[in-house]
Formats: C-alpha cells, sequence, structure tokens
C-alpha cells in the first residue's frame, strides 16, 4: 500500500509539472513569443516522456499509478490541450486565407477579388494530364 502511494505522489509532481509546462506553453502562445514557443513546447515534451518512463516504471512495480484526482488532472490537461490545438489551427487557417487574398493581386486577372488562381482547363486537358 506504501508503494502504491509512493508511485502516486510521484505521479503527482509529474501531473503538475506538465500543467505548468502547459500554462507556459499558453503563455507564449498568447505573447505570440515564437522562441518562447519552441522551447515551451521542447520542455512540456520532456516532461511528458518523464512522465510516461515513471507512469511504466509503476505499472511494471505492479502498483497503480494513478489516483482518481491524479486521472482527472490528466484529463483536464487533455482538454487544455485540445484548446491549444484548435486555437493554432484557427490561426493558422486564418493566415492562409488572408495570404490568399493578399497573394491573389500576383495572379493575371488581379481586377477581381474573387478571379481565378490559375488557367482555365478544359475536361480533355484534365484527362490528358493523367495519361501516361
Amino acid at each position: 500500500m506504501d508503494s502504491t502511494l509512493s508511485a502516486m505522489q510521484d505521479l503527482s509532481s509529474h501531473v503538475h509539472d506538465i500543467e505548468e509546462r502547459l500554462r507556459d506553453l499558453d503563455e507564449k502562445l498568447r505573447s505570440q513569443d515564437s522562441l518562447g514557443m519552441e522551447a515551451a513546447s521542447a520542455a512540456l515534451h520532456k516532461v511528458l516522456a518523464d512522465a510516461l518512463v515513471a507512469f511504466r516504471h509503476a505499472q511494471q512495480e505492479g502498483q497503480e499509478p494513478l489516483s482518481p484526482e491524479l486521472r482527472h488532472r490528466l484529463m483536464l490537461a487533455q482538454t487544455r490541450v485540445t484548446g491549444l490545438q484548435q486555437s493554432v489551427h484557427h490561426a493558422a487557417s486564418t493566415l492562409q486565407r488572408t495570404l490568399g487574398v493578399l497573394l491573389v493581386s500576383d495572379a493575371p486577372d488581379a481586377s477581381a477579388t474573387y478571379s481565378s488562381l490559375g488557367p482555365k482547363v478544359g475536361p480533355a486537358a484534365a484527362i490528358n494530364a493523367y495519361r501516361g
């Protein structure tokens, strides 16, 4: 029983480290600090790997490493990661749309806002493109 409690306490420190690294990454994303994001991401990756090693070690020792409270905290961390992923995806999509609008002016027919981005190709030309 004492070894199971010890394993849970050990993993508790790992879960705390994961939560801290997620807070750091969230802060760097909000401040748009690209170098800080890289460092925070690398630090998060390291503490996740450390936690996984500790978890596997506890399992090999026949211990139940996750208490209901630790499991809940990890589920909250997973939710935060999903939120961060959605934020990054939204920002990337917005950037892509903006660049698409800005770079349309390089197209031959730049006078139209929603001009075709390429030459008009008929069905015959499209089929011929796939013939060897």
